[in-house]
């Protein structure tokens, strides 16, 4: 492959390269990675001088300019190249490739005025603009600062003209005055409205339900209030509602060691929310499990006390501690 000789630049050519990507908006034509790549190379070819191309074999610049692998930076390096931005001969055996970039001959003749700035300031195609103040072009001397770095803080700086809008800062909000020292309020200033007292919040039958459920439950109402809720939600739900008192009820010692003997300790949400209905229908002593006591169920007969003592080895049958016969044995 025929080697091209390097072309001569100018100063700061990589600066001023960077500057027409960004200008002519190249990102939204080739994509941030093409832009990228030919940042990479122009900053490199500064770095060498402008002595000569950017050498690279592909493995070593595909992590360089964020390609994954090195499929990936040949497609890459071929939309660049096919645009007109890049020069790439590709390298030989022992030999890696060879990289500059281009400036189309469609953007040779653009400026490299800002683009930010006030174009009129610039009429003479330089980067320093006119002074519109015959006082800027006055020398300096050797007493003046040569910078910012020697000014007082309180010293106004020379505002420097631009497109761009200032902002205006907006009145902050007004401090309420201090109260005086006597303790009493502070009037309103003449033309300003007396701030409205804050309204205090009447409780409603939900919220002594839920002090209700916190004091019987002995929750905390930060941490539980939301099982608490729930609970709330569906005793007012009832028909009809159930009461505050009817909750402080279900919680009396008295009234657990009645209904819910195997209780231990008070009573949790579950518990109040499966046997709240207790408070409603009359339960005698003994009860357990929301059943009031009442005639015995059938169930196994057992024996007095002493009732069998009469009774000896001698007075029954052997034949009742004789081993069972396995089937098919005699007898059969």
């Amino acid at each position: 492959m025929t080697r091209h000789p390097y072309p001569k630049r100018r100063a700061f050519f990589a600066m001023r390269y960077v500057r027409l990507l960004g200008k002519i908006c190249l990102a939204n034509q080739l994509g941030p990675d093409a832009c990228w790549l030919l940042t990479v190379i122009v900053t490199l070819e500064d770095a060498k001088s402008y002595r000569d191309a950017v050498t690279f074999w592909n493995e070593q610049l595909a992590p360089l300019v964020g390609c994954p692998n090195v499929w990936s930076l040949i497609r890459l390096r071929k939309r660049v190249v096919d645009a007109g931005w890049l020069h790439y001969e590709a390298g030989g055996k022992g030999q890696p490739g060879r990289y500059w970039a281009v400036v189309p001959p469609r953007f040779e003749g653009m400026d490299d005025l800002p683009a930010d700035e006030n174009p009129a300031e610039y009429a003479d195609g330089s980067l320093t603009p006119v002074p519109t103040n015959p006082q800027q072009n006055r020398k300096t001397t050797a007493t003046e600062p040569q910078d910012n770095r020697n000014r007082d803080a309180t010293e106004p700086q020379e505002k420097r003209q631009t497109s761009l809008p200032v902002p205006v800062p907006g009145p902050g909000p007004k401090e309420p005055p201090l109260p005086p020292e006597g303790g009493a309020a502070a009037e309103p200033p003449a033309g300003e409205a007396a701030p409205k007292p804050k309204k205090t919040r009447t409780k409603t039958a939900r919220d002594h339900l839920f002090d209700a459920l916190v004091e019987v439950t002995a929750s905390d109402r930060e941490v539980s209030g939301g099982y608490v809720n729930k609970l709330v939600g569906k005793l007012v739900k009832a028909d009809p509602p159930y009461t505050p008192d009817e909750v402080r009820r279900f919680g009396d010692p008295a009234f657990l060691a009645a209904a819910l003997p195997w209780l231990a300790g008070v009573p949790t949400i579950g518990i109040i929310e499966k046997h709240i209905g207790l408070v409603r229908r009359p339960v005698t002593p003994g009860a357990a499990h929301g059943r009031a006591a009442g005639p015995a169920r059938p169930g196994r007969v057992e024996a007095r006390p002493g009732q069998f003592d009469h009774l000896d080895a001698g007075t029954v049958p052997p034949e009742f501690f004789a081993p069972a016969q396995p089937p098919g044995g005699p007898g059969d």
